[in-house]
């Protein structure tokens, strides 16, 4: 018997995968790891699971790839797939705070999106780099002295005009300024798409920056979103256990056992007790002396920003009042 013919069915098309709508650009220990959580909830946008997942920014460095709760994807569809759970009244954001150092990032998203809209939160770039020392210190990549670390990485700069074109060469200072990457992607898409906060804002008032952020999306501000502010300081409860699971070889020589599989699994147990073994620690304040020093070093990056953001955040940062804050 013939099988009766099939009529009005419509042809099978693959849905096409959506690009991000909103990417949080930086910056890092700023409180942007909260911020997207805080945003993650709302019901109307969608935030992946992996935060920091990287595809616009090749420029940076390879061995960036290897850290736990970062991944660079080189497929795009292995990237798109990420956000395939999103509704379509759902905003899809994204959270890679590489893409405010690449400079071929804003050109790459354009071509993802070109109507994509970016989130800055800004950090006194002075207190970024010490967050980010500490850091450096747990992952054993730089010693305990912050003032030391800081004045072999400035006469290693000795000569150099340019900065380095890998993320793995990057210092603290590279780190700390943003200014001209903050600019790249406000010529690319114009200021009215950018919306810039500051950490010492969300660290006092979340609720009140979250809810600007809201407006900005055009989505309903009024949803109370919780936030688990801060950038807290910690240090290694078994500092060689740290260094271990830190090394390029060990992660390297783990990958090559596991089946890649089993590569999101293992990444997930590692990245759990690499935070188990972190403890909170109250950090010593910089002293007067270096903080007046890279002040004045800092001082051309804080008043660019001024400029790109319309607030003056030489006073905001840097003024008595701040200060005793």
């Amino acid at each position: 018997m013939q099988a009766p013919a099939e009529t009005n069915r419509p042809p099978i098309v693959a849905r096409p995968r959506r690009a991000p709508d909103v990417f949080l650009i930086g910056v890092p220990r700023a409180a942007t790891t909260s911020l997207y959580e805080a945003l993650g909830r709302h019901p109307q946008i969608y935030a992946s699971t992996l935060k920091e997942a990287c595809f616009t920014c090749p420029d940076v460095d390879p061995h960036t790839r290897h850290r736990l709760e970062t991944r660079f994807f080189s497929n795009g569809d292995e990237y798109l797939a990420l956000f395939a759970a999103a509704r379509d009244d759902q905003l899809i954001v994204e959270g890679c705070t590489y893409n405010i150092y690449s400079p071929a990032a804003p050109g790459l998203i354009r071509a993802l999106n070109a109507n994509a809209r970016f989130l800055v939160q800004l950090r006194d770039p002075l207190e970024q780099m010490y967050s980010n020392h500490g850091i450096k210190v747990v992952m054993g990549d730089l010693g305990a002295d912050f003032e030391q670390d800081v004045e072999r990485q400035a006469q290693a700069r000795v000569g150099t005009d340019e900065r380095p074109v890998n993320m793995g060469s990057y210092d603290l200072r590279d780190k700390a300024t943003v200014a001209h990457g903050l600019a790249r992607f406000i010529e690319a898409f114009d200021r009215g798409r950018v919306h810039v906060t500051l950490y010492e804002d969300y660290a006092t008032q979340p609720a009140a920056v979250i809810r600007g952020v809201l407006r900005f999306l055009g989505i309903d501000a009024e949803v109370d979103l919780r936030a688990d502010v801060l950038v807290p300081h910690r240090v290694a409860r078994w500092d060689r256990l740290n260094r271990q699971m830190a090394s390029q070889r060990v992660i390297g020589r783990a990958k090559n056992l596991t089946p890649a599989a089993l590569h999101p699994i293992a990444r997930g147990i590692a990245g759990a007790i690499f935070r188990r073994n972190r403890r909170r620690a109250r950090r010593p304040p910089m002293s007067p002396a270096l903080r007046d020093k890279l002040r004045d070093e800092f001082r051309p990056e804080v008043e660019r920003l001024s400029e790109l953001i319309g607030r003056d955040l030489v006073a905001i940062w840097w003024s008595r009042s701040a200060a005793d804050e």
